[in-house]
C-alpha cells in the first residue's frame, strides 16, 4: 500500500510540473512578418496566416500594414505605437508609408499610427475610426480569444486595402448637424419632436454646448451600445466649436440599450454622481415607454447640472480629471487580479488532472494483482430466495424551486486579462465619458 502512495505522489509531481511548465510556454514569439507577438496569444499558425493574407494586399495596395501585440503598462498607448513605427521599420518603400495597430492586453486597448506621404492615401481621424471599428467588432464579441483577435487583424487588414481602393463602404448613417434630435422610429409625435428641439437648441446656445438625442431601432451590427454611440457621434461630427463639445443620448429601441456620450466641457461636467443622478432622473420614464418625458428630462436635469458645472469649472475639471486616473488604475489591477485567478485555476486544474491519472494508473496495477476467480453470470453471484419483498412504498421528499433575478445591465466592466470582451476599447475613445446600460 505505502509503494501505491508513493507511486501516485511521484505520478502527480511530474505531471504537474510538466503540465504548468508546458502552459507557461508562450506560443507566439516575436515575428519578421507583419505580425509582431510578445504576448504569446497567437499561435504560429494564425501568426503564419495572418503574415501571408496581409503580404499579398501590401504588394497590391503599396502600403505597410503591421500588427504589435504587447503586454505592459503604457502611460501614453499613442506615442508607443509612434515609436514602435520606427523602432519595426514599419512602412513601404522610401517614404516608409504604412499602418500599424497596437494591441495592447495590459488595460484592453488598442490604437493605430499612420504614417502618409501620398495625399490620396491620407487617413482622417473618421478613417481610423472606421478602420478600428472593423477589429473592435472581433475583439468584443465572445469568440474564444485567439480566434477573435485573428479575425480582427484580417478584418482590420481588409479595411485598410478597402479604404485606400476607395471602395469602403460607410455603414452609418448620416445626419443633419443643425438638426439635435433625430428619431428614426418615430416614437415622438410632430408637436413632441418640434418641443425637443426647440429645448436642445435653448441648451446649446445657453451653454455652448451641443445637445443631441438619437433614437435608432438597433445597434449597429458587432458594436455594443458604447461603440454604436461614438461611432454616431464621431461620423457626424456631433458637438460645438473647434473642440466638439457635446452630450449626446442615444437609445436603441427594440434592444432596449442606451448610452450617453459626453465630450469636451460636458466630459468635466458630467462626473460620475452626474451621471447617475442623470441617469436616475431620465431612466424610469423610458423604461415606461414615455420617451417623451424621458427626454424632456434629460434636457432639464442636463441643464442643471451645466448651471451647478459653470459656477466652478476649475473644481470640475480636477474632479474628472481624478476619475479618469481611477478608472485607469481600476483596469490595470482588475486585469491583475484576473491573471493570478486564471493561474492558480490552471494549475489546480493540472494538478487534478494529474492526481485522476496517478489514480488511475495505481489502480490499474493493483487490479492485475487481484487473484479472485471470476464468475461470468450475475446469478452465479445471488443466494437463491435470499431476497423477499414484503412493501413498497413512493414517498415524496421536497422540491426545489429556482429563483433568478433579472438585473439591469450597467456598463461598469474594466479591461484585463488574455481574453475578447466588451471591456476593449480604442485610445480614441479617450477623449470621451459617459455610461450606458440596459432599460
Amino acid at each position: 500500500m505505502n509503494k501505491n502512495i508513493l507511486t501516485i505522489f511521484l505520478i502527480v509531481i511530474v505531471l504537474s510540473h510538466t503540465a504548468v511548465f508546458a502552459s507557461e510556454v508562450p506560443k507566439g514569439i516575436a515575428h519578421n512578418g507583419c505580425v509582431f507577438e510578445e504576448v504569446g496569444v497567437l499561435s504560429e499558425q494564425n501568426i503564419k496566416g495572418i503574415d501571408e493574407h496581409v503580404e499579398k494586399i501590401v504588394s497590391d495596395i503599396k502600403y505597410d500594414i503591421a500588427f504589435l501585440l504587447i503586454d505592459k503598462p503604457v502611460d501614453d498607448i499613442d506615442e508607443e505605437a509612434k515609436k514602435a513605427y520606427k523602432r519595426l521599420d514599419i512602412g513601404y518603400g522610401d517614404n516608409k508609408d504604412g499602418i500599424i495597430l497596437l494591441i495592447n492586453f495590459d488595460d484592453q486597448r488598442f490604437t493605430s499610427y499612420n504614417q502618409n506621404s501620398v495625399p490620396l492615401v491620407k487617413f482622417f481621424r473618421h478613417d481610423l475610426d472606421e478602420i478600428e471599428e472593423s477589429f473592435l467588432k472581433s475583439i468584443t464579441s465572445d469568440k474564444e480569444v485567439e480566434v477573435a483577435l485573428k479575425e480582427g487583424m484580417l478584418a482590420y487588414a481588409d479595411t485598410v486595402e478597402a479604404k485606400i481602393k476607395g471602395t469602403y463602404v460607410s455603414e452609418t448613417k448620416k445626419y443633419d448637424k443643425n438638426i439635435s434630435v433625430h428619431d428614426d422610429v418615430n416614437v415622438l409625435a410632430g408637436g413632441q419632436l418640434e418641443k425637443l428641439e426647440s429645448a436642445a437648441k435653448k441648451f446649446e446656445k445657453d451653454h455652448n454646448t451641443a445637445l443631441n438625442i438619437v433614437v435608432i431601432d438597433k445597434l449597429y451590427d458587432g458594436l455594443d451600445e458604447k461603440a454604436t454611440a461614438l461611432k454616431i457621434y464621431r461620423s457626424n461630427d456631433f458637438g460645438y466649436g473647434e473642440d466638439n463639445d457635446g452630450l449626446m443620448l442615444l437609445v436603441a429601441t427594440v434592444d432596449r440599450k442606451y448610452r450617453i456620450v459626453t465630450k469636451g466641457s460636458a466630459r468635466n461636467a458630467f462626473i460620475n454622481k452626474n451621471l447617475e443622478k442623470l441617469e436616475k432622473d431620465f431612466l424610469p420614464a423610458l423604461s415606461d415607454g414615455d420617451y417623451f418625458n424621458s427626454f424632456l428630462t434629460f434636457v432639464s436635469t442636463s441643464d442643471e447640472v451645466y448651471l451647478d458645472y459653470e459656477k466652478d469649472p476649475e473644481s470640475y475639471k480636477e474632479k474628472a480629471v481624478k476619475e479618469q486616473k481611477e478608472q485607469k488604475k481600476e483596469r490595470q489591477s482588475g486585469k491583475k487580479k484576473r491573471s493570478k485567478a486564471s493561474k492558480a485555476l490552471v494549475e489546480i486544474t493540472l494538478f487534478v488532472v494529474a492526481l485522476i491519472s496517478g489514480l488511475g494508473f495505481s489502480f490499474y496495477h493493483k487490479r492485475k494483482l487481484n487473484t479472485a476467480r471470476r464468475e461470468y453470470a450475475a446469478g452465479d453471484y445471488v443466494v437463491g430466495d435470499s431476497f423477499k419483498l414484503t412493501r413498497e412504498v413512493d414517498k415524496y421528499l421536497y422540491s426545489t424551486i429556482t429563483k433568478t433575478e433579472i438585473r439591469r445591465e450597467k456598463d461598469n466592466s474594466s479591461g484585463g486579462g488574455y481574453s475578447s470582451g466588451s471591456s476593449w476599447s480604442s485610445s480614441s475613445s479617450d477623449d470621451y465619458g459617459g455610461s450606458g446600460g440596459s432599460f
